[in-house]
């Protein structure tokens, strides 16, 4: 400041002199301007005649005695004649004083006829001028000149000093007392002096930087306490974008946070338009603001045209933006959101507003983090709250509940108590009844049990405590009754707090019925019955009533189901324990007569009858007639008859004929019973069963009794148990003698036929042997040389005693098998040497083919436990059946697989295969498969029937894998002789 008063005084100085000269300068000019008016009279005369002489009409010397004379003219220093351009032309005087007053001179024009010819320049002397100045008329005008300078000088001064040091240190004290009062005005100083324009402009400066520092300390003031005295996170989003708004003008601005579909959506906005926020969905990472969001920093974007992004494009073409920002909310570390800035210029977002705008971010973070833990807290007061009361409610509906359950629990306690220990049902439902009248307050309560065969509701006591009627026989027919059919068609409760009497109209007669529950007694979806609940004491019935009844009617149909099951069962033991005395009667060795007599015993005392008789068919003479054994109250003979099938006036023979059995309830009275025997006999209760054997009809059961409606559909079913297994023993007894003695006559035969075949095979052998020695005696050349004829013959005859003895020999084999004489040496045999043996015997050569027999062995397959020679013949057998049904060139393949405990053995060729229906008949005693090449093969059939045989007699199986066409594969299994070394892993045996 000192300086710039220094400067001001220098200044003031300077104007000072400034002034004076202007004042000088201006004397001077206004004296130089004043001088020719004033001595221009003086000289008229002689400017005529230096006119005229410059003309060329006056002599030079003329001219130069009158510039002389002009020179001695009192106040004159000097003259001379100059042209237009100043050059002298004609000059007098003293020269060197000429040009020290040149300033004082002035000019007087010479000219002729307005045609200016030159001027005569004069020089005044100073003295002259000075008293010219005071002494002339002019003096008072020079005298106020000066004092009009001075007084504007002064003023000068003074407007000067006030603009430049006065208004200015007023405006400075103006700007700094509305600093102190908190009021930011702008600091505007009406001087252009740079200095006090550089102060001003620091000021301002400054004075905008306390302004918007008061400004963010009022706002974030505001912003904090909004944020502490909301806690709803829409709220603090309109109070920071407000704050923004008011805070810069002309800028939008909003909120994106991350949803739970994993965008970036805008929640809260000022200024942006609503297609741009629903466009506005951005993947973390993706432009702009998800880079700000995955990187947790912020970014800022001064020119949008230069930044090539779909969304910066988006808000530069459809909002006019220049400039936007992204500001990260972060939490604990995390991104959750981003603080969106957006202006319409260009590098609007400078430090200080980033450093505002990110302020802002860090309360509405901070805003946000305490929002949601006050929204956690309110969540967990508000649970608490809840759970607290419904904690107390649910401990006040707990307690009232507990004590309604100890109730039901002690009612249904007290149920299956009386299940468990009362002996009828009738005692068990006078407990239920009571329990059901405490537990519900009603004042009566009945029973109706359903007959599924008679579609009736049977009424059972207790019946609403009713002692004074019987109720056991009444039936209610449930389509008399629409309540009922409704319970048993759609299996559902029914309440009647009124209108009561017209549900059950047969009970309001007997009983006041104000109200009614009718429940269901059901077994899944079978109607047991139905429970019904009369006049509730207080109140009306409601769900509760209803949900204890049917708690109590699922105990109840369990005890009724559980009866019933009991009472079915006990039934069908007694069923079974009448089917089993029957069959336990008959030994092992059935005999007719003594069958009959136990089954009618038995059926007599199950049915308790009067009346119980059985009546087999004779074929030969269409008669049916009655067994000894019959059973009648009156004497067996009473019930002896004799009667044909074909009898159109015997009931027995119609049964018998019809094909059915029949059960009538009275026979006294029933119309379809013509004769009069069973009435004579006073029968009145009937069943007649028919006695079945393979669909076919052998004899009836007849059982009766003299009450009537003794029998019912039980019993009938019992009756046609007894008849069906009284029909299947009285067969196998009659079978049992024909079988016996089809027995004994078989096993004669046979034992002759294997005597038979014995002798014979060992008779047979002995020629045959002879006449296969002779013959190769003959075909050696033994007995002379044989012509080509006759060898052919030969051999034909021998190759057809081999077959005869190979036939003889199977015989025998069979017959020893069949006769369990056939003995075995049984002991570790070598397989592998056995099968090279057979190999090497039995070549394809034999049988004029070119056959391949290869062998697949295991390496160290262990000894079999076998008898050799039967083993031997097992091999020989099957490769002699392979050879004959595999062509030439074919394959025979022996392979084996050890496993353990037994060794697979098999052979497979390539040969014609057998059908599937085939394949287990080829192990039969002469059976032949029926093919082409089995007609030119010879055989009895009875090869792989040894084989069979054989391998099962030492505890193996053999079966075969074959499809026509494809070859046949037969494989068996023989034990494994047990520690036992084989040669191929010791060497030898």
């Amino acid at each position: 400041m000192k300086k710039l008063i220094f400067k001001y005084i220098v200044s003031f100085f300077l104007i000072i002199f400034t002034a004076s000269i202007i004042c000088l300068v201006s004397a001077y000019l206004w004296i130089r301007s004043s001088f020719p008016t004033d001595f221009k009279p003086s000289f008229e005369s002689r400017i005529g005649i230096l006119s005229q002489a410059l003309s060329g009409n006056v002599s030079s010397k003329k001219i130069l005695n009158i510039l002389e004379d002009i020179s001695v003219i009192p106040g004159i220093v000097n003259a001379i004649i100059v042209d237009k351009n100043d050059t002298v032309i004609l000059l007098h005087g003293q020269q060197k004083r000429q040009f020290l007053l040149d300033m004082i001179s002035f000019k007087l024009p010479l000219k002729i006829n307005n045609q200016i010819l030159g001027y005569l320049k004069l020089w005044p002397k100073p003295e002259s001028i000075l008293k010219w100045l005071f002494l002339n008329k002019n003096q008072h005008f020079l005298i106020g000149l000066f004092l009009f300078w001075w007084v504007l000088s002064i003023f000068g001064i003074y407007l000067y000093l006030d603009k430049n040091i006065f208004s200015p240190l007023k405006e400075l004290k103006y700007f700094v007392d509305q600093i102190e009062k908190d009021k930011f005005t702008m600091l505007k100083l009406k001087t252009n002096h740079s200095i006090w324009q550089e102060i001003s402009r620091k000021l301002n400066n400054i004075n905008d930087k306390f302004a918007e520092n008061s400004d963010t300390l009022r706002m974030l003031f505001s912003a904090s306490k909004i944020l502490t005295s909301s806690m709803e996170i829409n709220e603090i989003f309109n109070t920071v974008l407000n704050i923004i708004q008011k805070k810069f003008e002309s800028v939008s601005c909003s909120v994106l946070m991350l949803e739970d579909d994993g965008f970036l959506r805008i929640k809260n906005q000022r200024g942006i338009s609503p297609d741009i926020v629903h466009n506005i969905r951005l993947n973390p990472g993706e432009d702009f603001a998800g880079k700000s969001f995955n990187e947790c920093q912020p970014i800022i974007i001064n020119d949008i045209a230069k930044k090539n992004s779909a969304v910066t494009l988006m808000l530069n073409e459809k909002e006019g933006l220049e400039s936007f920002v992204f500001i990260p909310l972060v939490i604990d570390s995390k991104c959750e959101g981003l603080l969106n800035a957006n202006s319409y210029e260009k590098n609007y977002f400078t430090p200080d507003k980033m450093k505002t705008l990110s302020t802002l971010a860090e309360y509405l973070s901070i805003g946000l983090c305490n929002a949601r833990l006050y929204e956690r807290i309110q969540e967990y007061n508000r649970r608490l709250g809840i759970e607290v009361s419904s904690t107390t409610r649910e401990l006040i509906q707990t307690n009232s509940r507990l004590i309604q359950k100890a109730k039901e629990m002690k009612a249904l306690s007290d149920i299956l108590t009386a299940s468990a220990s009362k002996s009828s049902f009738s005692e068990i439902l006078t407990v239920v009844v009571k329990n059901i009248k405490e537990l519900l307050s009603v004042q009566a309560c009945g029973f109706f049990l359903y007959s599924n065969d008679t579609e009736e509701m049977i009424p059972y006591p207790p019946f609403f405590g009713i002692q004074s009627q019987d109720f056991s026989s009444l039936r209610l027919k449930i389509n008399d009754i629409t309540v009922f059919k409704s319970i048993i068609t759609e299996n559902k409760s029914h309440i009647f707090n009124t209108m009561a009497k017209d549900a059950l109209p047969f009970l309001s007669n007997i009983f006041d019925i104000q109200s009614l529950v009718l429940v269901p007694l059901s077994s899944g979806e079978k109607i047991l019955g139905v429970i019904a609940v009369a006049n509730k004491i207080e109140g009306a019935f409601g769900r509760e009533d209803l949900r204890i009844l049917e708690l109590i009617s699922d105990r109840i149909s369990s005890i009724i189901e559980n009866l019933k099951l009991y009472q079915e069962l006990e039934h069908r033991v007694h069923d079974l324990t009448t089917l089993q005395e029957i069959s336990s009667a008959i030994s092992s060795e059935p005999e007719l007569e003594k069958t009959l007599r136990t089954i009618v015993y038995t059926a007599t005392k199950a049915f308790n009858a009067d009346l119980c008789d059985l009546s087999l068919y004779k074929e030969d003479t269409r008669e049916l007639i009655s067994q000894p054994g019959g059973y009648f109250t009156v004497g067996q003979d009473a019930i002896e008859t004799k009667v044909k099938v074909d009898d159109p006036n015997s009931f027995l023979a119609e049964v018998f004929r019809e094909g059915s059995s029949f059960m009538s309830p009275d026979a006294s009275i029933d119309p379809q019973i013509k004769n009069q025997v069973l009435r004579l006999l006073d029968i009145r209760s009937l069943i007649l069963v028919l006695l079945k054997a393979e669909n076919r009809v052998i004899g009836i059961l007849r059982i009766g009794k003299h009450q009537a409606n003794s029998y019912k559909k039980d019993h009938l079913i019992l009756a046609e148990l007894i008849a069906h297994q009284a029909a299947i023993i009285i067969e196998n007894a009659r079978l049992y003698d024909s079988l016996r003695d089809t027995k004994n006559e078989l096993e004669r035969l046979d034992r002759v036929k294997n005597e038979f075949i014995s002798v014979i095979s060992h008779e047979i052998k002995t020629p045959i042997s002879a006449i296969k020695g002779f013959v190769k005696v003959v075909l050696n050349g033994n007995t002379g040389k044989l012509n080509s004829q006759q060898e052919k013959f030969l051999k034909i005859a021998d190759q057809s005693i081999d077959r005869l003895i190979t036939l003889v020999s199977e015989l025998m084999d069979i017959s020893q098998i069949e006769s369990g004489k056939i003995k075995l040496n049984i002991r570790p045999v070598d397989a592998v040497e056995l099968i090279h043996t057979v190999i090497e015997n039995i070549p394809p050569a034999m049988f004029g083919k070119k056959i391949d027999i290869s062998l697949e062995l295991p390496e160290n397959m262990p000894f079999v436990l076998a008898d050799a020679k039967r083993l031997y013949q097992i091999f020989d057998n099957l490769m002699v059946n392979s050879i004959k049904f595999t062509p030439s060139g074919g394959k025979i393949v022996i392979h084996a697989t050890d496993q353990g405990d037994h060794v697979l053995f098999g052979v497979k060729d390539t040969g014609i295969g057998i059908p599937e229906k085939d394949r287990k008949k080829v192990f039969d005693k002469f059976y032949r498969v029926e093919s082409t090449v089995n007609k030119t093969v010879s055989g009895a059939g009875l090869g792989l029937a040894i084989v069979k045989s054989i391998i099962e007699i030492h505890g193996g199986n053999i079966w075969v894998d074959s499809e026509p066409k494809r070859g046949a594969n037969f494989q068996f299994i023989i034990p494994v002789a047990k520690n036992t070394a084989n040669k191929y892993n010791l060497g030898g045996k």
